[in-house]
């Protein structure tokens, strides 16, 4: 989980550094404002990895801003994203760029709302144009710098220095003390502008004060900020002397900003007034902003309410066919409130489908997978895209909750290509036996009793690199199935050598072996207790792809479809068996 924390003076060079290295830009992502304001606006910073994350509270809330440093930028704002979402809050980002916008776009298609947020696009001039106001369209404000000097005496602009930086918060307190409403956001920037005269130095800003008739009578101050650009963060004046504005402007720009090829005025805030004179300057761009809100869970993600449950076990009954007994054991035993995506149209849940916790076991490591189980949707429904969508975003989110792969069994060959257009893989693979009933005579005579064993543990004896292990939950609800509908279960036949083998009569009256694990390898016991349990009749033994030891016909069948999430695909073939029912 992230960890935000409000950003300190001593921040300021990692600040600067995750700026200077990603794809930010503008006057939010400057250091003197992210320490300036956060008390104003409770920003807090938290790093992950190479980024700097940042997030804070206005009118409409918690919001956070676009990731700042370098690495994987889906990753990082993913991280964001689960940390909103573990905090129950709805997840916004403000102060986007259109290139920000467009990554976004790009990498969680689909997931966000965006809206054009005009009041904090900011306003970029050229320094030339600012200190020299060339040509017919500045020749209003050349005049009125050129009427501010014929009208006042001793008028001089001044670098900022620790002996006159009183004068600014002098000219603040005169400037505010007009204002009809001195509280709210005037006093927030009074705040910001207190900080930033403190830490001057620290900051590492620059700024001038203009004096006039033998007082100063404004001031000005920013920093540096990316792409050869110059902040200006404050602007003030003394009431009496609101002609001071284009003044002090020009002054600076001549005397401080010469090495510079742009600056940044920052935005309007949505004030008229203030855009008039922004836009009077002729902007040579804004510098365009986009606020992004991700989306109402599209695939209405219900908890464990009853009346939900009566909606979803009566759709599980009515897509499988099968009895609501089933579905009602599988809420009860494997199903989890979270775990539950369903999509509602016409005041009724039309598909749904569950996400079962899971490992996938590769080279003796676990990675914590996701099984997509029961996928349905009403046959009038289909065809309409609504299991895609769900699907994409159920994918997105386990992405974010830290899963390594999602998979799932089809229940069908004709579902293969489906699943591959969203993003699946074929990417389990088991290795099926034909034995004839006469081949199967000579294994008769096992000593076994049936008995209750610990699944996953057994499995860690299948001779495979790679496999499936499934929740307890779950696993009690494949029971229950096998139990159900006439499999044999839990075999073990002594001490040194316990076998599990979940096996059934398929169609044709043959024993039909779902999955079969011994601990000690010796897959003649199991051939033995498949013998006694046949009846006289062939046997198909289902087993994990690298078992071939048997001396009997076999071939390799497609068992399952992967979607890797955090991880890449593994090259070697999982091994997922029962309980897949």
């Amino acid at each position: 989980m992230l960890e935000f924390r409000k950003p300190l003076l001593n921040d300021r060079k990692w600040i600067k550094k995750c700026i200077d290295e990603g794809d930010t830009d503008g006057c939010c992502y400057s250091p003197g404002n992210i320490l300036t304001w956060c008390e104003a606006y409770r920003v807090e910073v938290a790093s992950y990895k190479d980024f700097m994350l940042v997030r804070g509270v206005d009118d409409g809330g918690r919001y956070y801003v676009y990731p700042s440093g370098r690495g994987d930028i889906k990753e990082a704002v993913a991280a964001m994203m689960e940390h909103c979402r573990s905090e129950g809050e709805i997840f916004r980002m403000e102060q986007l760029l259109p290139e920000n916008k467009k990554c976004l776009e790009e990498i969680f298609p689909g997931m966000f709302d965006y809206t054009y947020d005009r009041d904090s696009s900011e306003y970029v001039y050229t320094v030339k144009n600012m200190a020299e106001l060339p040509g017919k369209r500045f020749h209003g404000k050349k005049g009125h710098v050129n009427a501010f000097f014929r009208n006042h005496t001793d008028i001089s602009c001044d670098p900022i220095t620790e002996d006159n930086i009183g004068e600014c918060l002098k000219i603040e307190e005169a400037w505010i003390s007009e204002r009809e409403d001195g509280t709210g956001e005037l006093q927030k920037e009074k705040r910001a502008i207190e900080l930033s005269v403190k830490y001057f130095k620290e900051l590492e800003y620059s700024g001038a004060i203009l004096y006039a008739d033998g007082k100063a009578v404004a001031f000005t101050m920013g920093e540096a900020i990316k792409n050869n650009t110059f902040c200006t963060h404050y602007e003030k004046t003394l009431p009496e002397y609101k002609d001071a504005y284009p003044v002090i402007n020009n002054g600076f720009t001549k005397l401080m900003l010469s090495t510079y090829e742009y600056v940044n005025r920052e935005e309007d805030t949505g004030a008229s007034g203030l855009r008039k004179a922004k836009l009077s300057y002729h902007p040579e761009f804004l510098l365009d902003k986009y606020t992004a809100v991700l989306k109402k869970d599209p695939c209405r993600k219900y908890q464990a309410e009853e009346k939900d449950k009566e909606e979803l076990v009566s759709l599980w009954a009515k897509v499988f066919d099968d009895e609501r007994e089933t579905a009602e054991y599988f809420f009860d035993r494997a199903a989890d409130a979270d775990s539950i995506y369903a999509f509602r149209e016409d005041g009724k849940i039309v598909s749904a489908f569950y996400i079962i916790d899971s490992e996938i076991r590769i080279n003796n490591k676990n990675r914590k997978s996701a099984y997509l189980y029961a996928a349905a949707t009403l046959d009038e429904y289909r065809g309409r895209g609504i299991m895609t969508g769900m699907i994409k975003y159920a994918a997105e989110i386990l992405k974010i909750k830290g899963y390594s792969y999602l998979f799932l069994y089809p229940a069908n060959d004709s579902l293969y290509k489906f699943y591959e257009k969203i993003g699946f893989s074929e990417g389990f693979y088991e290795r099926q036996y034909k034995i004839k009933s006469k081949d199967a005579e000579k294994y008769k005579g096992a000593r076994y009793f049936n008995t209750t064993l610990d699944y996953n543990k057994l499995r860690e004896n299948i001779p495979s690199e790679a496999y499936a292990m499934f929740g307890d939950g779950y696993i009690d609800f494949a029971g229950y199935c096998a139990e159900k509908y006439g499999f044999e279960r839990d075999v073990v036949f002594d001490d040194e050598d316990k076998v599990i083998l979940i096996g059934s009569t398929d169609d044709s009256g043959n024993l039909f072996i779902q999955e079969a694990i011994s601990s000690g390898g010796d897959y003649n016991h199991i051939l033995s207790v498949a013998a006694d349990i046949s009846c006289g009749k062939d046997i198909i033994l289902k087993t994990a792809y690298g078992i071939d030891m048997l001396p009997f016909e076999s071939e390799i069948k497609k068992a399952g479809m992967i979607m890797p999430l955090g991880d890449e695909l593994p090259e070697t073939v999982i091994y997922m068996g029962q309980p897949c029912m």
